[in-house]
């Protein structure tokens, strides 16, 4: 898939700053010693218009995800020892908004 697909319109608007729905999970332990950092992703197709991007990153040891069609996770942070942190549109200020 290209990044300037249409399926990918709402990753482009979301990182510009407008405001959604969405969720972060946290795990709850981190490796104190781990000194990398991580970004990953993959791009499920939902339909032959839509996609989903699930992202995934290791920051110092620090391990979160978030997806960019959900507005909450699956019920896999229940299985899992994870942190899950719900947000609103209402919110997240962006820097659109503040301006």
């Amino acid at each position: 898939m290209r990044a300037n697909s249409p399926k990918l319109n709402h990753v482009r608007a979301a990182v510009l700053g407008e405001p959604r729905d969405g969720f972060i999970v946290i795990a709850r332990h981190a490796d104190p010693n781990n000194v990398s950092a991580s970004l990953t992703y993959q791009i499920f197709d939902q339909d032959q218009r839509t996609s989903r991007m699930l992202v995934v990153a290791n920051l110092y040891g620090i391990r979160m995800a978030t997806d960019s069609r959900l507005a909450r996770p699956l019920d896999l942070h229940r299985a899992l020892p994870l942190e899950l942190r719900c947000f609103r549109r209402d919110d997240v200020p962006t820097a659109q908004r503040s301006a």
